[in-house]
C-alpha cells in the first residue's frame, strides 16, 4: 500500500514497514549512482555522512550522465569491479542513477537495488522541451514588445510609471529567458543520447520493465515536490523557500501589469480615438504578458505529466513514472528533483538499516 509520509522519516518506522534482516558484522558495500547532467560529487556528501553513522563501505562512480543507459552500465560494472564491490553491494541510484542501476542488476548480481525520483517509466519532458523553449521565446518577446510600446508612447522617461512596473517587466524577461536557454540545460534535457531512452514506451524502457533483475530486494522511493504545482521549472532545482519566491514573484509581476491595464482602461477617453486606441492595445498587451506568466505552472506541470493534467511529481518525473515492477514503493512529499539527494539521508539511511540491516557505528 503507497502512501505519503514526510521526508524525514524516523528510521524506526523502515524497521516496522520492512523486514529486519540479520545484522552484519563487516561493513556493508553500498554504491551510490548519480544521475543525469550530474556527476560523483553529486552523492559524496551524503554518502560520507551515511558511512560516518552507519557500516557502510560507500563508493561514488563518475558516469558519463548524457551517454545511452547501456555505456553507463558498463562504466559502472568496471568501477565495481575495480573497487572490489561484489554481489552483495547495494546500489542506491538518483534520478537517471537509478535505471543505470537496474538495467546494471540485469547481468550482475545485487542485494538490493534502490531507486529515487527516478523515469523508471520515462521522462515527458524529454518530448516536451520543444514547447518549453518556445514557450520561454514567447514570453521574452512579448515583454520586450511590450517595452517597446511603453517606450513608443512616453518617450525614454517612461519609467515615471514606476519602478513596481519596471520590475515586473525585468522579471517576466528573466523568466522567458531562462525557459528559452538555461531551464532545459541546468536539468540536462538539452542533448545527449540518453534522452531518447527516456521517453516513455522507449524500446529501453519497455525491455527493462519486463527483464529479471539479479537481486532480492527492489525499492523505489518516489518524490513528490511540496508545491509542485506552484514556481514552475525552478522549483525543480532550487530550494523550496526560494521556489516560493520565485511563485511570489510571478504572482506580484502578474498583479502589477493587472493594475496598470485597469488603469490604463479606466482613463482612457473614448472621445479620443487615438489615444483610446493606444491605451486599449497597451493595456491588452499587458494582460497578455499576464496570462503568459500565469501559464507556466500550468504549462510546466503539464510538460512535466505527460498530458492537459497535472499530475503530482518531483518537477521533472511524475510520481507514476518513479515506480517499477516488483519494488516496494515508498512516496515522500520533499524537494524538487535535483534537490532530493541533499536531503535523502534520512531516508537512505533508514531503509540501509531497516531493510537491510545495516548497523549503526
Amino acid at each position: 500500500m503507497k502512501r505519503f509520509i514526510g521526508l524525514q522519516l524516523p528510521l524506526i518506522v523502515f524497521a516496522i514497514l520492512s523486514p529486519i534482516h540479520r545484522l552484519i558484522a563487516q561493513d556493508q558495500p553500498v554504491v551510490f549512482v548519480h544521475g543525469l547532467a550530474s556527476n560523483e560529487t553529486a552523492w559524496s556528501t551524503v554518502a560520507g555522512r551515511l558511512a560516518a553513522t552507519l557500516k557502510i563501505r560507500a563508493l561514488t562512480p563518475r558516469l558519463s550522465s548524457t551517454a545511452y543507459y547501456e555505456t553507463q552500465s558498463s562504466q559502472l560494472v568496471s568501477t565495481l569491479n575495480t573497487s572490489g564491490f561484489g554481489s552483495n553491494t547495494i546500489a542506491v541510484g538518483h534520478s537517471n542513477g537509478g535505471v543505470v542501476s537496474r538495467y546494471t542488476a540485469r547481468s550482475r548480481a545485487f542485494r538490493g537495488v534502490v531507486t529515487m525520483g527516478s523515469p523508471n517509466s520515462g521522462a515527458p519532458l524529454v518530448n516536451s522541451a520543444p514547447y518549453v523553449v518556445a514557450y520561454g521565446g514567447i514570453l521574452l518577446s512579448n515583454v520586450f514588445y511590450l517595452s517597446d510600446m511603453i517606450y513608443t508612447r512616453y518617450g525614454p522617461d517612461w519609467r515615471w510609471l514606476g519602478a513596481v512596473l519596471d520590475g515586473a517587466m525585468m522579471l517576466g524577461a528573466s523568466l522567458g529567458n531562462d525557459l528559452e536557454y538555461n531551464v532545459l540545460v541546468s536539468l540536462g534535457i538539452a542533448g545527449g543520447t540518453v534522452l531518447g531512452e527516456m521517453l516513455p514506451g522507449s524500446t529501453f524502457l519497455t525491455a527493462l520493465s519486463s527483464a529479471a533483475l539479479q537481486t532480492p530486494s527492489k525499492i523505489a522511493i518516489g518524490i513528490t515536490a511540496t508545491n509542485y504545482y506552484y514556481a514552475g521549472p525552478w522549483r525543480a532545482f532550487m530550494s523550496l523557500s526560494a521556489a516560493d519566491n520565485i511563485a511570489a514573484g510571478i504572482g506580484a509581476a502578474a498583479g502589477t501589469l493587472i493594475a496598470y491595464a485597469q488603469q490604463l482602461t479606466m482613463e482612457s477617453d473614448p472621445g479620443n480615438f487615438d489615444d483610446y486606441m493606444a491605451r486599449q492595445a497597451l493595456s491588452n498587451q499587458m494582460n497578455y504578458v499576464v496570462a503568459l506568466l500565469f501559464g507556466i505552472d500550468r504549462n510546466w506541470c503539464q510538460w512535466v505529466s505527460g498530458g492537459n493534467a497535472c499530475q503530482p511529481s518531483d518537477d521533472v518525473v511524475p510520481l507514476l513514472s518513479q515506480g517499477y515492477p516488483g519494488a516496494t514503493q515508498f512516496n515522500f512529499f520533499g524537494p524538487g528533483h535535483t534537490q532530493e539527494i541533499g536531503a535523502s539521508e534520512s531516508t537512505v539511511g533508514g531503509i540501509l538499516r531497516g531493510t537491510y540491516g545495516v548497523q549503526t557505528r
